[in-house]
């Protein structure tokens, strides 16, 4: 009977231990300073059950030994306006649930050195005023991401980390990070659930790390990037659930990287793209999911005549705001005129991805194995689709 009574008593303390961290009555976030009394209470609990802000007055991370018990965070792992120098004293940390949120650091963080084994941000990955960080090397080797924003970190020039994220529910934003050249390191994405903005940043010459992109489930943004050539790294991007805005980059100087897109969900906006000289590259688009239509300011932008748009507006689908580019694409009226005149438009868009190009032939029916920018060439497919293009 006492051996019996006694396994009971196991049993009994086995479960009370079993539920090792609480479910109820916690605060909001916790102060690195608290996790001591935490683990204190809890000396079995490996998981915070909401969220940890960084603290504020300086010092290292290692000065409280109690983050070593945590491997997982319930809510936010909050660095605002935090003073520290690097996030080492994290290092078992491998889940945060909701988003790791590093906002105007007062120290010197060059890189997240510390994180080395996280592996889960269940919000997004939000970096704000962050100019001492200048790569995300030290990030555990993500596995899921909800969300990826950057916003003002001018010297910002590696992305390291996300090599296994091939979707991410959220949006995904860079902006206003001047040394970043390409996006290299997020070379499996191929699903973004919200908006892709890139915008304000200086050095991006171009995508390159988005390639693998196929689905965007929000709007395309590509608004002020001022040294940004092309969009050749979307190459097999083939559906946007929003609008396209692609405005005021100096130096973009064509589009060919979304002739994969098929279809829409908003407007068009081509707006004081100084170096734009076609439309080349909207050509496949559904005419029927284009809602709005804006093509300004671009001065030399002589060439509008895609399909696309030659059936948006001839076919009178929705408004549109035509002016101040080059002759040609100055007016509803240009391009229409421009439509009729070639003759090469068919009432379904374009041709489909099995399609093979035969040739590529000028307006005089010379034939070139290679088309450079400035020239007006006709693609000739398989299909007997005929397409104008140019570079």
């Amino acid at each position: 009977m006492k051996n019996l009574l006694f396994t009971h008593f196991l049993l009994l303390s086995s479960i009370m231990f079993a539920q090792v961290c609480p479910n109820t009555d916690y605060p909001d976030y916790y102060n690195c300073s608290d996790v001591e009394e935490f683990v204190n209470d809890y000396p079995n609990c490996t998981r915070l059950p909401s969220s940890l802000r960084l603290p504020y007055d300086g010092g290292d991370l290692t000065n409280y030994p109690a983050l070593l018990q945590l491997d997982s965070i319930g809510g936010h792992l909050i660095c605002s306006e935090c003073e520290i120098s690097s996030f080492t004293g994290l290092s078992n940390l491998t889940y945060v649930g909701g988003s790791v949120h590093i906002d105007e650091p007062h120290d010197v963080i060059e890189n997240l050195e510390g994180l080395n084994n996280l592996t889960h941000i269940g919000g997004s990955l939000w970096f704000s005023e962050c100019h001492t960080i200048t790569s995300t090397i030290g990030l555990g080797t993500l596995t899921y991401l909800g969300g990826f924003s950057i916003s003002e970190c001018s010297n910002l020039i590696e992305l390291i980390g996300f090599e296994n994220i091939q979707l991410i529910p959220g949006s995904f934003s860079i902006s206003e990070s001047s040394d970043l050249i390409n996006l290299t390191g997020f070379e499996s994405l191929n699903f973004i659930g919200g908006d892709l903005t890139i915008s304000e940043n200086d050095s991006l010459i171009y995508l390159e790390g988005l390639n693998a992109l196929k689905t965007i489930n929000g709007n395309l943004e590509i608004e002020e990037n001022h040294t940004l050539l092309d969009l050749d790294a979307l190459t097999n991007l083939s559906s946007i659930v929003g609008e396209i805005d692609i405005s005021d980059n100096q130096e973009l100087q064509n589009l060919e990287g979304l002739s994969s897109v098929l279809s829409i969900n908003g407007p068009i906006k081509i707006r004081n793209n100084e170096s734009l000289l076609s439309l080349s590259g909207l050509d496949n688009i559904e005419p029927t999911s284009i809602t709005e239509l804006t093509i300004l300011n671009s001065s030399i932008l002589s060439s509008c005549s895609v399909n696309s748009i030659c059936q948006y507006i001839t076919n009178s689908l929705g408004p549109y705001d035509i002016d101040s580019n080059s002759e040609g694409c100055n007016s509803g009226i240009q391009i229409t005129e421009s439509c009729l005149g070639l003759n090469v438009y068919e009432n379904s868009y374009l041709t489909n991805q099995n399609s093979k190009l035969l040739k590529m032939v000028d307006v005089l029916g010379k034939e070139y194995k290679e088309h450079k920018r400035g020239m007006l060439l006709f693609y000739i497919y398989d299909n007997e689709k005929v397409i104008k293009r140019m570079k």
